[in-house]
């Protein structure tokens, strides 16, 4: 986020206030507009970070509370007969993840190369 919030120039909140803008109307108007793609961009890696871990739950949470790719993987360790069943899981777990992605692409490339270093 920090390239994102650098790259937004003075300029533009210096000439929002003299046209008679608050500070508020400065953020909500000026910076949060060119700063969104970023946010986004944040959004999009934080829930599939969350969305697909696995480790973490895995080691932490008991035998009644489990995450969904952790039972997946467990249920399916059993027996080798059961891991067609496990695959449909996991296709089940990765489905809402490509559909928020079609969603969401436009941003999610424009955030990635509006944080880039510049020349």
């Amino acid at each position: 986020m920090r390239g994102f919030v650098i790259n937004v120039p003075v300029e533009l909140d210096e000439a929002a206030i003299v046209d008679g803008c608050s500070h508020f109307g400065v953020f909500r108007r000026v910076i949060f507009p060119l700063v969104l793609p970023g946010m986004a961009t944040t959004a999009i890696f934080s829930f599939l970070l969350a969305y697909q871990d696995f480790l973490f739950p895995l080691i932490l949470t008991g035998s009644r509370s489990k995450t969904l790719p952790v039972a997946i993987a467990q249920y399916g360790a059993e027996s080798i007969e059961y891991w067609s069943l496990s695959a449909a899981g996991a296709i089940g777990i990765a489905t809402p993840v490509i559909i928020f992605m079609l969603f969401v692409q436009r941003y999610f490339v424009e955030g990635l190369t509006l944080g880039a270093v510049k020349r």
